[in-house]
């Protein structure tokens, strides 16, 4: 079994790379190695004088191979990682049942050398879904943030309407600035200030901690000149 040594170090290898280059072509890389490693352990197997070994362990190595292969080419397409890393999941309880496998070749000597060789091979199959989960977690989107709650915004409504002028009452609104807020919630306060342009201030300074840009209508209808609301479209863009 030594022949397959070399193939099964270069297999490990490119998975140590894979998993710093977060790249899904790095990936189908060492997927196509380990193939590779698979397909000539299979090969080796079949001309095996023990017959188990021919029979049993070099068809599940083989097919091992093929899937690997097969693995690699959807790897680089637009497969789900997901996907990838369930049938990988699928393949490491193949390369355990090779493992097994091996234990049925009556020489000791070829028996240690087949169950070595799965073994490293099942190993790499482990570090490569990792690798392909690491790579998932990393292209996750952000959680969107979540807006101020009623009860909270409730008090900043309270607070903004008690402030003696217009200017007063945006302070207070940008006070609160390290909150997000819906579009709806924005047009609230807004309704509380008396003047166009000291909505176009408030609504302005909480642009950026809207959670719903996509109704940012609501905000400019609260706003009755079209100056106004330029102003507004200016600053926010």
């Amino acid at each position: 079994m030594i022949v397959h040594r070399a193939l099964i170090f270069v297999a490990v290898v490119l998975l140590g790379r894979s998993a710093h280059a977060d790249d899904r072509n790095s990936a189908a890389d060492t997927m196509s190695k380990l193939g590779t490693t698979a397909e000539t352990l299979g090969k080796t197997a079949k001309g095996s004088d023990d017959r188990a070994v021919r029979k049993k362990f070099a068809p599940k190595a083989t097919e091992l191979a093929d899937d690997l292969a097969a693995l690699a080419k959807r790897t680089r397409k637009d497969v789900p990682l997901k996907t990838i890393s369930n049938e990988l999941a699928e393949l490491d309880k193949a390369a355990n049942t090779l493992i097994d496998a091996a234990d049925d070749a009556e020489d000791k000597t070829e028996r240690k050398g087949l169950r070595a060789s799965a073994t490293q091979i099942e190993q790499g199959i482990v570090a490569l879904k990792k690798t392909i989960d690491t790579l998932g977690d990393d292209k996750k989107p952000a959680a969107k943030p979540a807006p101020m709650k009623a009860d909270a915004f409730k008090a900043l409504l309270a607070a903004v309407g008690d402030a003696n002028t217009d200017a007063d009452k945006v302070s207070v609104a940008r006070a609160a600035a390290a909150n997000y807020f819906t579009a709806n919630q924005i047009g609230q306060l807004m309704d509380l200030l008396n003047t166009e342009m000291p909505k176009v201030d408030l609504a302005s300074s909480l642009w950026s901690r809207l959670v719903d840009p996509e109704n940012g209508f609501v905000i400019f209808a609260k706003l009755e000149l079209s100056g106004s609301k330029a102003e507004l479209h200016r600053r926010v863009g």
